[in-house]
């Protein structure tokens, strides 16, 4: 477990999650921003959140958080409650958005029946929008289905909106401004 709590700026570049119990977890007042990482292989238990990142920072106002240039493969969720097999913004007191730039996730899942998505998970937040862009979500499953709304993207009831730009994200529905129009994508999980 990578539990990082501060009050600084956060800053993780250039490093490989592989195969840990739980990839990342970030929480306090902490603006980060997460780059050129690997995620590959972690699985939450019912206990933790996400297998990739799980992100229940505070930092106050507007787009505080990034996470750019990372890829999230084959990381997993058991969770008891909603979240995401790669990533959950869940924004402990929910004064900040994240930003997800250049990322792709494939072949995550979220398994237990107790809802989320197989890639990433929105929940409640106070601001506007968080934003994803030139982002890829391929081949995720929540509960051994890639063919669900929630497979790559899914938000909680009362999450603002997301931000979607020249992304390719399967499944999503609806389709959205800024999600690219593709049948099938030809991605295949390698390990």
């Amino acid at each position: 477990n990578n539990n990082l709590g501060t009050n600084g700026t956060v800053q993780v570049s250039g490093c490989r999650f592989v195969d840990n119990s739980e990839g990342l977890e970030l929480q306090g007042y902490a603006p980060f921003r997460v780059s050129n990482c690997e995620f590959r292989g972690n699985h939450a238990t019912i206990n933790q959140w996400s297998g990739g990142i799980t992100d229940f920072t505070k930092a106050l106002g507007g787009i505080s958080n990034e996470i750019a240039n990372c890829s999230f493969v084959g990381n997993s969720s058991a969770f008891q409650g909603p979240s995401g097999g790669a990533l959950t913004v869940a924004e402990g007191g929910g004064y900040t958005a994240t930003a997800v730039i250049n990322c792709s996730f494939l072949g995550n899942q979220k398994l237990g029946g107790y809802g989320g998505a197989g890639a990433v998970w929105v929940a409640v937040s106070l601001v506007p929008s968080n934003l994803i862009k030139n982002c890829v979500m391929w081949n995720n499953e929540v509960d051994g289905s890639t063919n669900v709304n929630n497979a790559s993207l899914g938000l909680a009831l009362n999450s603002p909106q997301v931000i979607i730009g020249n992304s390719l994200i399967q499944n999503l529905n609806p389709a959205g401004v800024g999600n690219l129009e593709c049948i099938d994508a030809g991605l295949e999980l390698k390990r």
